[in-house]
């Protein structure tokens, strides 16, 4: 009755009672997860109402907000259904939910990953095939990347380990002069499969296994070459799992950059604008990243962890 008959008046004060629906439907799905086809059906009488968050969090689609972990809500409900109510549930989400944020997207929100990453988990429940798509010729998981580790050279650029905020800028290596150009010699780097990492990044459950050492060193600078056939995705973006800040460098030109830390192990979406895609190119692309580890604030152990790739989207698919 709360989620059917709260409410929501127009003007200024419509947020109030948006919000007071959305309580209702999160604490519904909470109670009693059984019950998400009803609770579904009576949120897409009311769905133009509620606000592009609300709906998100309404939904709780895997890849909406990364950085929160696993979210409560419609779509973690599904295994809790009978095979029957899963099917109901898929179609309603599918066809209303989906119309609603493809709506939103061409009303001018286009510009909002946690929508635009909403909108493909609903459209990937017809179509497996629709979403984000690694840049380049070869399978993500075949990539391989050269690296290097080092620590700062300077005085000024130490930080003790029990200093958190880690990322800086530091005093090269000379032998590292020019290392994010294209026709740097990397051949007496360490070579292997991302993600490169020391320690064990965990947080609330969530972790993903290094697949290459580190080293010894603070500092990481890695690099990777990808080949491109055509630019025929509409938008792009930098996928990219990071312990710590990072720059990104895409044929010798930064792309992305982050100076904080970033918590909760995830792959994050960076949308990469105009400015950005203009340096990717058909042909041979090298991709290089810039990061450093955290130390523990317990035990001062060392733990860092990178790895990103570029990937497009064909906005087509979620027509």
């Amino acid at each position: 009755k709360a989620i059917e008959t709260s409410e929501i008046k127009s003007g200024d004060r419509a947020s109030e009672g948006a919000y007071n629906v959305f309580e209702a439907v999160m604490a519904c799905l909470e109670a009693d997860p059984g019950n998400a086809v009803a609770f579904a059906r009576l949120v897409a009488e009311r769905i133009a109402d509620l606000s592009t968050d609300q709906l998100i969090d309404i939904v709780a689609a895997p890849q909406a907000r990364p950085e929160r972990g696993a979210m409560e809500g419609i779509f973690t409900s599904f295994d809790k259904l009978a095979p029957d109510q899963r099917g109901e549930l898929t179609d309603l989400l599918a066809t209303v939910y989906r119309q609603e944020c493809v709506r939103r997207m061409n009303a001018g929100e286009r510009g909002n990953q946690a929508l635009l990453a909403t909108t493909i988990e609903l459209t990937r429940l017809k179509n497996p095939a629709a979403g984000w798509k690694p840049v380049g010729t070869r399978p993500r998981a075949e990539q391989v990347w050269r690296f290097t580790s080092f620590d700062p050279l300077t005085e000024k650029d130490r930080l003790h380990p029990r200093e958190g905020k880690r990322f800086r800028d530091i005093e090269l290596p000379a032998e590292l002069t020019g290392w994010r150009e294209p026709g740097y010699d990397d051949s007496g780097w360490q070579q292997g499969a991302a993600p490169i990492g020391i320690g064990i990044c965990e947080q609330g459950g969530i972790s993903f296994a290094n697949r290459s050492e580190w080293g010894q060193g603070e500092f990481i600078a890695m690099r990777t070459t990808f080949e491109v056939d055509a630019l025929d995705f509409d938008i792009y973006r930098l996928s990219i799992l990071a312990r710590q800040g990072f720059r990104v460098f895409l044929n010798g030109h930064e792309i992305s950059a982050y100076a904080w830390w970033m918590h909760t192990p995830c792959y994050r979406p960076v949308a990469l604008g105009a400015d950005a895609v203009r340096h990717l190119k058909t042909g041979t692309n090298v991709l290089a990243a810039y990061g450093n580890v955290e130390y523990d604030q317990k035990t001062q152990e060392p733990r860092g962890q990178m790895d990103l790739c570029i990937e497009g989207l064909r906005m087509a698919d979620l027509r």
